[in-house]
């Protein structure tokens, strides 16, 4: 049992982990001109660090419809490859569940995230450090917008700005794509 309850912060941590892998390639790279993701996904982003309040207007659909929809796609092979016959495969489910419902709402965590003045369990939420706070996300839009780029919960923006984690597995050259952001 406690096994299985180590498991939900480990999905925690993979969901940040994703956030701030598409965060930095929604940032980073094409533009609203990109096939299949450039207003799907790369515009939004993009406008987003112009007028971030602009995330408060959209309705929960609006808000969490894309990746809503990306999960569903991801979850389908999780519920055929993962029977429940053992206590790995039970480990496996536990943690594609958790990490799937994070992720799915991400956005939503993000658009709190913005909100002058949340639901009283939303604060709660992110005074504990279980979604993204708004002081956690705030560094994102201070001057530049390139560090922490987590939105799930933020628990890896600190140690991945620091060892410039995504610039260095994916470098970029700012003057290439200044023009798209």
């Amino acid at each position: 049992v406690w096994a299985f309850l180590l498991i939900i912060p480990v999905g925690f941590i993979v969901s940040d982990l994703i956030s701030g892998l598409v965060h930095y390639l929604a940032d980073n790279f094409g533009n609203s001109d990109t096939p299949i993701f450039g207003s799907t996904f790369i515009e939004p982003f993009r406008s987003h660090h112009d007028d971030p309040g602009d995330i408060l207007k959209h309705n929960f659909f609006v808000t969490n419809g894309n990746t809503f929809f990306i999960v569903a796609i991801g979850l389908i092979p999780g519920i055929f490859l993962f029977p429940t016959s053992s206590l790995v495969w039970i480990g496996l489910n536990i943690f594609w569940l958790v990490l799937s419902i994070l992720t799915a709402f991400t956005n939503q965590f993000h658009k709190w995230a913005h909100h002058p003045s949340p639901h009283n369990l939303v604060k709660l939420l992110q005074k504990s450090g279980l979604i993204i706070s708004p002081k956690n996300h705030n560094i994102h839009h201070q001057a530049s917008t390139d560090k922490y780029y987590c939105i799930t919960c933020g628990w890896l923006n600190a140690i991945l700005h620091k060892t410039q984690f995504f610039q260095r597995i994916l470098p970029i050259e700012k003057e290439e794509n200044a023009e798209s952001t």
